[in-house]
This record gives structure tokens, C-alpha cells and sequence, in this order.
């Protein structure tokens, strides 16, 4: 198909955005006032509200609008979100509103603005951070079908997206059950009855934390270094790709033994967002030191290693170890909290055929989510190509309706 292309300016006006004062009258009021957050919060569809609003004063002494129905683009940080205004729409100096100045299918424009993200990322600037200029922006060629192929294309593209966005949304509602799978698996850990009851502090051979300050020793070269960045939420298996390596100097030989790990310890995190997550250390980071966010915790030969990482991750005693403190959920866990944990203890026997159960089950939830993983990749891979071939006029959308997902 022949179509013509012309640059952006053709077809739209360019607006610029801005930001008021904190003045509390330019704020709050009846005017919505769109940031590249909430235009990434939709992208490619119907931006309908924002998290903040400004009033009249507030639009005229720092910011500009958009009629409903234009198009809003966020120019950086990042470039290339793109959404439809369902109502009059003011926003920040982050964005760019696109005002149609010749009869145009904006949903049509919005479709290929999605099409072009790699094109409009290229032509940023800057050196602080990548910014898409009005004039960079207004100089993109776009391509201006007849107005009835546009509506056609919109049209088609409106039902096909409708169907691929149905199935991510099936696809993404699955994490909800695996992640209830995990917690019935973990919650398992402790079996229904006869199990002893023990302050956890008795069954360890060791409870302690990493020398303060090692920050400051972080080299190119040296001992790994495990902090609570190296901890993971859902997996006992640790994070390496951020581990970072230290070069502490010699004066610092004991606390470097003390903090030092070993195959079989559980590492917690004890402060910060990653209070109360747990791996457990494998073969990878023997020898790796503890930061001081992170708790080292040595069981006796009473205890499975493995178990106890199970353990301390199922639901119950994360409870335990975080619930309500003073109106509010701990951010930070003390070394004798960890030790005074009273908590079930099944025989070694018992701990070692809990544990073939969990992570054989665990196996399975990981291979559930690599498939569903999976699925929505190629689905987003099959949305955008859907919508780049359509915009460009590589399939002709009046014979493509239903094409096959």
C-alpha cells in the first residue's frame, strides 16, 4: 500500500507541559495533571484519571492542557509512553500532548506512536537525561493513511488488542494461585502433630551478623560479599548478580572469620526492605562475608539447613518474626529475635522427607511460572507486531480480522 508520510507536525500541534509552584491553590482541583508515571500506568490506551489534579489557577500559572481525546506522550523518563486522553488533561514538563489539526483517527496515531518507541527513543538528548525535544519530536514522519483506512486499522487493531490483552490478563491472574501453591507448600514445613516445640536459639551453633562499615572496602577484586540485596523474596536460592567484592584490611581478620559463610548457613535479612527474607547458601558463596544487614545463622547437626530456610520463609513464622510492632510491620529484626523464635521442630528424619516434598513441589511452581513467563512474552511480542504491521499496512486489515494469537 502507498501511503503518505509526512513529519508529526502535519497532522498535530506540539504542547509543553509543566509543573506550578507546591502553592497549595494551584493544586488539588478539578483539572487532571498527567506524569509519565501515569501515562506508563496505561500505556498504549485510555488515560482517564491521575494521581494528582490542579486547578484553574494551577493550569494557568504553570502547566498547559489538552482537549479529551488528544494524545499524551511522556518525552523522558522514560521516552516513548503514549495515552489518549478521556477528558480535558493538563501535565507535566515530562510530556508532550499531541492536539490532531487536520480530521485524523487519533487512536490510529496512537497505535503507530507505539509502533515508533525505538525511532522516538533514538532521536532523545542529553546529558543529565535522554530527553525527546519538541522539535525532534514534530520532525518524526508518521504514516498518514486516508481517514477511513485509519478508522479501519484503529478499528481492527481496538478488537485484536481487546483479545491478546484478555489472555495476559487470564495469563497474570495465574501468579495469584502460584503464589498461594507456595504458601500452602511452605506452610507445610511444620507437620500437624507431634512435633516439639523449641526456642530456635538452642539448635544453632552460631547467630551472628557482618562487621559494620565494609561498605567502605567494596573493590574491583577480593571476597565476595553477601548483603541483603543478594537476599531474594519468593526463593531460598540467593541473588548473585549484584554480589559485590570486599578487601577489608588485615586488622579486621576476626570479624572476617566470625562473619565468614559456609555450605548449609541461612542468611536473613535483618533491616531495611528486605527485612525477614531468607536464602540459603550453597556452594556459590562459600566463603562469601555477611554484610551487617544480614543475619548468619549456623545450625546444629540437628538441623537440616534446608529445612530451617523453609521454615523460616513459610507463612506462620514470617508472621512471627514481622507481625504488628507498635501499629506497624518490623523493618528491622534483632540477632535475639532470630534466637528466641520459638517455633516447631520436627525429628531430622521428618525435617529431611519435608524438605524432598517442598522443593519437589517448589520445582513445579518454578516450572508453572517459567511457561506463564513465557506465554506473556510472546503475547506482548504478538501484540506489538500486530499493531506495527497494521499501522504500516503490511496486513490488510479488512481480511484480517480473528488472526490467529
Amino acid at each position: 500500500m502507498s501511503w503518505d508520510e509526512v513529519p508529526l507536525r502535519r497532522i498535530f500541534r506540539i504542547v509543553n507541559g509543566g509543573t506550578p509552584t507546591s502553592d497549595e491553590q494551584y493544586w488539588e482541583g478539578n483539572v487532571s495533571w498527567a506524569t509519565p508515571v501515569d501515562i506508563g500506568s496505561v500505556d498504549g490506551k485510555y488515560l482517564n484519571s491521575t494521581q494528582r489534579s490542579l486547578t484553574k489557577a494551577g493550569v494557568l500559572t504553570g502547566s498547559r492542557t489538552v482537549p479529551g481525546g488528544s494524545l499524551v506522550l511522556s518525552t523522558r523518563a522514560p521516552i516513548g509512553y503514549v495515552a489518549q486522553t478521556g477528558m480535558t488533561m493538563a501535565f507535566n514538563q515530562g510530556c508532550r500532548g499531541l492536539v490532531p489539526t487536520v480530521p485524523a483517527d487519533t487512536r490510529y496515531f496512537r497505535y503507530q506512536l507505539l509502533a515508533l518507541r525505538e525511532e522516538l527513543v533514538s532521536r532523545g538528548a542529553g546529558s543529565t537525561f535522554m530527553e525527546l525535544s519538541t522539535d525532534a519530536l514534530a520532525a518524526v514522519p508518521v504514516i498518514r493513511p486516508p481517514l477511513d483506512e485509519q478508522r479501519r486499522i484503529a478499528d481492527f487493531l481496538d478488537a485484536e488488542t481487546a483479545r491478546i490483552d484478555g489472555l495476559i490478563r487470564v495469563i497474570s491472574e495465574s501468579s495469584n494461585l502460584l503464589q498461594a501453591k507456595r504458601r500452602a507448600l511452605l506452610m507445610s514445613a511444620f507437620p500437624d502433630h507431634g512435633c516439639t516445640t523449641a526456642r530456635l536459639g538452642y539448635y544453632l551453633n552460631l547467630v551472628t551478623s557482618g562487621p559494620r562499615g565494609w561498605g567502605d572496602y567494596v573493590r574491583s577484586q577480593g571476597t565476595p560479599f553477601f548483603r541483603s540485596a543478594n537476599l531474594r523474596r519468593d526463593e531460598i536460592e540467593p541473588n548473585l548478580e549484584d554480589l559485590a567484592l570486599v578487601d577489608p584490611p588485615l586488622s579486621t581478620a576476626a570479624e572476617t572469620a566470625r562473619s565468614r559463610v559456609r555450605i548449609g548457613d541461612v542468611l536473613i535479612g535483618i533491616t531495611g526492605a528486605n527485612t525477614g527474607w531468607v536464602s540459603l547458601a550453597d556452594q556459590r558463596i562459600a566463603q562469601a562475608n555477611v554484610s551487617q544487614h544480614v543475619c548468619l545463622v549456623r545450625p546444629s547437626n540437628l538441623i537440616d539447613g534446608r529445612w530451617l530456610a523453609y521454615a523460616l520463609s513459610a507463612p506462620q513464622v514470617q508472621e512471627l518474626l514481622l507481625g504488628s510492632q507498635y501499629g506497624g510491620t518490623k523493618t528491622q529484626l534483632s540477632l535475639g529475635d532470630i534466637r528466641n523464635l520459638v517455633m516447631p521442630l520436627p525429628s531430622l528424619d521428618e525435617q529431611h522427607e519435608i524438605v524432598a516434598a517442598i522443593t519437589e513441589g517448589l520445582a513445579a511452581i518454578t516450572a508453572e511460572r517459567a511457561l506463564r513467563d513465557r506465554q506473556l512474552t510472546l503475547l506482548s511480542e504478538r501484540r506489538q507486531a500486530l499493531i506495527t504491521a497494521a499501522v504500516t499496512g503490511q496486513i490488510d486489515v479488512t481480511t484480517a480480522q480473528g488472526v490467529a494469537v
